[in-house]
């Protein structure tokens, strides 16, 4: 394109010179072509110097992926030991399935596992909808599986073996309620605990199906527990892939999420659920309606202001923090001075002062005319503490803010 772009300008020039009285002597080095030696060094460099930056720009969100997915496996593993912990009964379940000597060996422990799969797709194959105790039996004992102390290698088991294709079909409205629930709940662990590959594996060509089967269960308002397991799978789905977030949202959006929370105003768990759901899709929120944004807004500041429970505050802050990137949050949110106040009273917090430093930066930065407001709510007060904060990440939001 450069050596085109060169020879049609030197072109153009050439006629103009003939139409005028300039020597050509004079202008003989400007117009002649370069060499093309000395023209494709610097595009060659340029493109490896592009390469390179591509190739680090990869690194990094490879990197920041693995540690989400990192962070993500821990919270299922201690998931699994609560679990455990508080179900004894659960626990001593699955010893009774699996004799000792084959908990004790993960080479026996993947043979028995492989064996048990196999028996379990015969059995969906010849799956009697009138009649489905031993398949839901089975379905039982490989979630239980999925609690097994050495639940990473399992679940990498399951997932190879294309079980998830399986449990899609039976998470579809044929199947009976039972059913569903298991299969949701099994799918639910084997995204919630897979590494990237496995993560991959399941969802390279399934995220539509996925998305489609959690979605199928997350609008039945009146069967509380088939509606907890498709916002628990639809997140855990949603919080590294992207393109089933905007499907999801552009299908159904949030129009009636406040409903459910007022639905399930007594149920804690659905209520952080449902919380934690609007935290990993506020992560998007450049795909929300204006309308959307504020919904999401009036309910993380009720779940900041008013609510006691401590995983929903949280949860409330982050969502604060994700939506101030966009104007018309921060527009909002400085309207609202109680909320302010709130927020950086929360900076004495150490779960919380990242957050909430970094909630007012981002206020800042969008509209920088508000920064009278937030000096009138004393800012610099609260600054000039997280400055001496022992660690590096409050000090360095606070000295950007």
């Amino acid at each position: 394109i450069i050596k085109q772009a060169t020879q049609l300008l030197n072109s153009k020039r050439k006629l103009m010179i003939e139409d005028s009285n300039i020597d050509d002597s004079k202008l003989k080095n400007y117009l002649e072509p370069q060499n093309d030696e000395e023209e494709e060094e610097p595009i060659e460099k340029m493109i490896i110097n592009k390469k390179k930056e591509n190739f680090q720009v990869q690194i990094r969100n490879s990197k920041k992926k693995q540690i989400l997915q990192n962070n993500r496996v821990k919270m299922y593993q201690k998931y699994v030991k609560e679990i455990i912990h508080e179900n004894g009964e659960q626990s001593q379940s699955i010893k009774s399935m699996i004799p000792e000597h084959i908990l004790q060996s993960p080479q026996k422990l993947q043979i028995y596992l492989n064996q048990f799969i196999e028996d379990f797709k015969k059995e969906f194959e010849n799956y009697n909808p009138q009649d489905y105790s031993a398949l839901f039996k089975s379905l039982n004992h490989l979630r239980q599986f999925s609690f097994l102390q050495q639940s990473a290698s399992v679940i990498t088991q399951l997932i190879q073996s294309n079980l998830h294709n399986i449990l899609i079909q039976l998470i579809s409205p044929d199947s009976d309620s039972q059913l569903r629930y298991e299969a949701a709940w099994l799918l639910t662990n084997c995204l919630a605990a897979s590494n990237c590959e496995d993560l991959d594996f399941i969802t390279r060509n399934n995220y539509v199906n996925i998305s489609e089967a959690f979605a199928s269960l997350y609008q039945l308002w009146d069967n509380e527990k088939l509606f907890e397991i498709g916002i628990w799978g639809l997140t855990n789905l949603c919080v590294d892939i992207k393109e089933a977030a905007e499907l999801f949202y552009q299908k159904y959006g949030f129009e009636k999420i406040e409903e459910k929370f007022i639905t399930y105003q007594n149920n804690i768990d659905i209520q952080e659920n449902l919380s934690w759901m609007m935290t990993v899709f506020s992560q998007y929120n450049k795909i929300f309606t204006k309308a959307d944004k504020m919904t999401f807004l009036k309910l993380a500041e009720k779940q900041v202001m008013q609510n006691t429970n401590s995983s929903i505050q949280h949860y409330g802050i982050r969502i604060i923090y994700q939506l101030t990137i966009d104007d018309d949050c921060c527009q909002a949110i400085v309207k609202r001075e109680k909320l302010i106040d709130f927020l950086l009273q929360l900076t004495h917090n150490s779960q919380y002062i990242s957050y909430v430093i970094g909630i007012m930066g981002n206020i800042i930065a969008c509209q920088y005319e508000v920064s009278q407001i937030l000096m009138n709510h004393n800012i610099l007060e609260y600054l000039s503490i997280a400055l001496d904060n022992v660690r590096v990440d409050v000090r360095k939001e606070s000295m950007w803010c």
